[in-house]
């Protein structure tokens, strides 16, 4: 009886995002993912919903990705 009065904080980190494969996600994804970690601070093994270690790849993945440039074109004339 006593797994079963077990408070759900206790189990928690079994339900902790950890997926997909941070080397799956597209640029966007990865930002996303990162800005979503950042919300959170590192308490134990969880940053929020996610997997903290998880959650330290993919801000560091990050960090490390080349900078996305985007070139606009000039706006034609009416």
């Amino acid at each position: 009886m006593a797994a079963c009065s077990r408070d759900s904080a206790d189990i928690a980190p079994l339900r902790l995002l950890h997926s997909p494969a941070i080397s799956r996600l597209d640029p966007e994804q990865l930002r996303s993912l990162s800005m979503d970690c950042e919300k959170y601070p590192p308490k134990g093994w969880a940053r929020g919903r996610y997997d903290a270690a998880y959650c330290e790849a993919a801000i560091a993945a990050w960090s490390d990705s080349p900078l996305q440039m985007v070139i606009l074109e000039p706006p034609q004339p009416h």
